[in-house]
Formats: structure tokens, sequence, C-alpha cells
């Protein structure tokens, strides 16, 4: 406890931090929480959500575009102040078309006091440090590093421990910005997909990646292209002990038409390696197409298309859907077209201000995920990143649905209600690979139940409750009561529990300009 008083005290004093137009506000950032405030009501549509993070100069720019004539409520209208006060440097800087050289000082700690399942209530802080660059419009350059309590005590975080504290690089990176394309090289953060629980197609529940990263934006289309390197396994088989390299990337193209209203994309990604592998030419072609270059002697891989859609019939009204695909039969000539197909999908909708009542959303989403989804018989061709998924933050082999309602009563007090529940089968993306059809004849046919085996059935109903006085200070409180049957996979097994969190939120900020 007294390493982290020190390291708070630290961070709090001496934190280099950053602002810039071509900064990326990282996904964890509260700004996102009123971002989508707007977006649920039809404002800010110019910022996809198909794709994140943002950059400070486009939220600066989706703000300009709200039209002084529209009608805001009371809730809009102040939100919309404040982001306008935060993003006062950008917006300025995109009125004049002139930028400057400059550096920001900041501190940031997200501070919480919880109890988790039956374990006693414990202090666990996520501590924030940084610096970063702006070089007029077309460069910046950042590095952040991140101190998370909560991975020191995760068993599967596999990074540097040390007295109750661990620490890594959260973002590095430089990012280049000319017209319409985009360049980025570096360690980030990276989401795609839609999804209020989170996204199955790149979500942000890992370490940020080391990529390389480039857009291009023409019209309302954008394309998309990242490639990274993963950590390496090591496997110990029949064959022997030895090491796999692993590889990722992956293109996506994007439309958005209608002002906003309709968004849709089409991705491919392809995990790839293997013992001595090393990054491959054919896949590191923006514009080739995965599966086709492996049908045709490319080494061989995990592709997995996607396909993601957000609709708004209505201002105040969103309809959004994803589909993954990580394997699917047509044929059923041999045992092993017996496998069953591994696809995951997930649908949504939100509507806002229901029946006038000013700042409620109510939303609702379903997601279902079938078994091995994220796999293969490759240990090196997991969705994952250092013992976390890449994708869908539950996994695979489940269902799972979630209903709440959100209310603004103001820019500083938020709450919600929901209730959730998640059956969970006895797949794992991280169990070893099993293939029970090959069990069958074609003619018998095999068929396994979804999700699979004993499973375990969570019901969770949650408040949750946010308060931010001012941009440099906020308070959070949530509570959560949780029902669950089939304990662990065991069968007749029960167990229920009261969890809480209450948070403290700091972030202290000064701009210094250097010519």
């Amino acid at each position: 406890m007294k390493y982290s008083a020190v390291l708070f005290f630290i961070v709090l004093f001496w934190n280099l931090a950053y602002s810039g137009i071509n900064e990326t506000l990282p996904t964890y950032h509260i700004d996102y929480q009123y971002l989508q405030m707007l977006q649920d009501r039809g404002l800010c549509l110019s910022l996809t959500q198909l794709e994140k993070p943002y950059t400070r100069g486009e939220i600066a720019r989706s703000l300009l575009e709200i039209p002084d004539t529209i009608r805001l409520t009371p809730e809009e209208s102040e939100i919309i102040s404040y982001l306008k006060n935060d993003f006062k440097q950008e917006i300025q800087f995109i009125e004049k078309n002139k930028t400057k050289n400059r550096l920001k000082f900041r501190s940031y700690l997200l501070g919480y006091l919880d109890k988790i399942q039956e374990k006693n209530p414990a202090y666990r802080g996520i501590y924030y440090l940084g610096g970063g660059i702006e070089l007029g419009p077309y460069v910046y350059i950042a590095n952040n590093y991140v101190s998370n309590q909560y991975d020191y005590y995760d068993p599967k975080y596999s990074g540097y421990k040390w007295r109750g504290i661990s620490a890594y690089t959260d973002q590095a990176y430089i990012n280049f910005a000319f017209n319409h394309f985009n360049l980025k090289l570096g360690r980030d953060y990276l989401r795609w997909g839609v999804g209020n629980s989170g996204a199955l197609v790149l979500s942000d529940n890992t370490i940020p990646l080391d990529q390389l990263n480039f857009k291009i934006n023409v019209g309302c289309f954008r394309f998309s292209f990242i490639t990274s390197q993963l950590n390496s396994v090591h496997i110990n088989d029949s064959t022997g002990t030895y090491t796999a390299n692993r590889f990722l990337a992956a293109h996506r193209l994007g439309i958005s038409l209608f002002n906003g209203r309709m968004q849709a994309s089409v991705s491919e990604l392809i995990i790839y390696g293997g013992p001595d592998s090393f990054f491959n030419l054919t896949y590191l072609n923006p514009f080739i197409f995965y599966h086709g270059a492996k049908k045709n002697g490319a080494p061989d891989n995990n592709v997995l298309p996607s396909i993601d859609i957000l609709l708004y019939p209505k201002n105040n009204w969103q309809l959004y859907g994803s589909l993954l695909i990580d394997d699917i039969q047509l044929d059923k000539k041999v045992p092993g077209d017996l496998e069953p197909n591994e696809i995951g999908w997930l649908i949504g909708t939100k509507y806002a201000d229901p029946f006038d009542l000013a700042g409620v959303t109510i939303s609702t989403e379903y997601v279902r995920i079938a078994n091995r989804t994220y796999k293969t018989p490759y240990p090196w061709e997991r969705f994952t990143y250092k013992n976390r998924l890449l994708g869908y933050f539950l996994g695979n082999d489940l269902n799972y649905f979630q209903i709440q309602i959100d209310k603004w009563f103001n820019r500083k007090l938020f709450i919600r209600a929901k209730y959730s529940s998640l059956n969970k089968g006895e797949g794992n993306v991280f169990s070893p690979w099993d293939e029970p059809w090959m069990n069958y004849t074609v003619e018998q046919g095999y068929h396994e139940k979804s999700p699979s085996g004993i499973v375990e059935s969570t019901h969770k109903i949650g408040f949750f409750i946010d308060y931010n006085p001012s941009p440099f200070l906020g308070f959070n409180a949530e509570f959560h009561y949780v029902s669950m049957k089939n304990f662990n996979h065991v069968k007749g097994a029960t167990h229920k529990d009261f969890i809480w969190r209450l948070g403290i939120r700091l972030n202290f900020s000064y701009l210094r300009d250097f010519d």
C-alpha cells in the first residue's frame, strides 16, 4: 500500500501529458461517455462508431458541425458546452487553420475501493504518466505509461509485477496526418466493431497493440489497415518444445451515408505465424484478399471476416449489428466437415428520450458466440494477445443479454440501472482444441448444443452512478447483485454475491506552447 501512495503522488505532481489535433483520445477516457450521449441522439455522427479511438481533431470538428439552429435539451446543451471547452484549443486551431508547437502537462488518476466476489474490500489504483509533442498540423508524438493494480492481481497478466504494482507503456506512437491520409506507427488503443457491452472484432480489452496503422478517407468511404506483432507462445507437444511467433494483419472498408445515419464496414482479420515464422509480405499487402491468398498457397492462418452496421431510423433511435465468421462448413463429405460453424453475432438497439423524457436512454443487446470461435488447432492462431482476448471480452461458447436504462440529469450527474444474463458453456478460447465430431460418420452426423456442456448461468442486477462536479474531479459508485447456477460448471452448484465499487477520478492539466 505504501508503494501505491508514493506512486500516486509522483503521478499527481509529475505527469507529462499531451493534447493535439492528431493526438488519439484513449478509449478509457470519460469524454467517450459524453460523446455517446450525443451520438445516441443523432449528433456528432461524423465520428464513426464502428472504429475507435478518435483523434482530438476529429472530435473538435464533429462539435463544430452541430448546427447553432438545432433545438437542444438542457442536458445536450450542457454536455456540448463542456466538450467545446475541453477541446477549446483544437477548435480554435481548426477555425483559424493554424496550429502551434505545444506541450501539455497533466496528471491522471483512477482510484477504486471495491469488493469483488467474496474478497475483502481493497483499494486499487490506475495511474497514468506520459508526454507528447504536437509539431504543427501534421505530426504528433506520444508516450504514456500506465500502472494498473488490477493487472497485478490478474493471474492472466503476463507483464512484470513488483510489490503490488505493475506498469507498462500503453501509448507510444508517432502519428502523421495529411488531408485524406493518416499514418500511425507505434503502440496505441484500438477498437473495431459496434456493441454496447463489447466489440466482436477488435476490442479494447487487451493491452494496446504495437502496430503500423494507416487510414484513407475519401468522401463517404474509409479504408483502414493495421499490422502487428503479437506475443510469441511456447509450445510443448509430441514433436518437442519450441517457440511460435504470431502476427496480426487486418483491413477494413467502411462507408458512412445520410450524414452518418447509416454506417457500415466490412473487415478481414488474419492471425498467422508458427515456429520460425516472420512477417509475411503477402499479408503486409493492405489490399489483398487474405482468404483468397490462403487458398492460393500463402502460409496457413486463421482468417476472420466480419460485418458491422449501424442505422438511425430516427435521430434518437439506432439499430446495430455485428457478424464475425471464424469458420463455416459448407461440404458434408468427410467427418471433418461435421465441425460446427464457428461464428459470433451481436444485435442491439438504443432509444433516447422516450416519451419526451429528456436525458433518458433505453438500450438492449444480445450476443451469441459459438464454441471454438477465436481459435484453431494451432495455439499460435488463437485470437489472443498476452493472455487476453482480442475479440469479445467474455470469450466464446456463450449467449449474453443485457438491458439498461441511462439517465443524464445534467453534465455532472449520470445514473444507470442494468440487468444482464450470461449463459456460458464449457468451451474456452484458452483450452486445448478438441474434435469430437471425428468420432462420427457423415451419415450419423454430429450436433452439439450451444452453449455446450454444463452451462453456467449468471444473472446480474446493477446500479451505477457517476458524478463529475468539475473537469478535474469525478466520483462514481456501482453496486451489483449476482446469482449463478451451475457455478464453475458444476451441475446444481449455486453462488450468490453482492459486489460494489467506489471510485475517484483526478485530472489536472497545464498547457504550454513553444516555438
